[in-house]
């Protein structure tokens, strides 16, 4: 896959990733939650800090999405 990348495009808060369908379950808190996740990976080798921030970031992110695909599946078992 090719991506066309004019340089306005690198000062927008489009991401160069092709436009995929959000699933139901993912929140705007969710994300949010990720674009911070995608800005403290930039800096994540600059410090201690940085990382351990990052790795908190990843683990959260990991988190909401599993307990958002459980309370999906498990409402799926109770629809008519």
């Amino acid at each position: 896959m090719t991506y066309i990348v004019s340089s306005g495009a690198l000062n927008s808060t489009h991401s160069l990733t092709p436009h995929r369908q959000r699933k139901s379950w993912i929140t705007q808190d969710t994300l949010l939650l990720v674009e911070r996740k995608r800005k403290a990976k930039v800096s994540r080798l600059k410090s201690d800090d940085a990382m351990a921030e990052y790795t908190e970031l990843c683990k959260r992110v990991k988190k909401i999405g599993e307990k958002g695909q459980e309370d999906v599946d498990t409402t799926a078992l109770y629809v008519d």
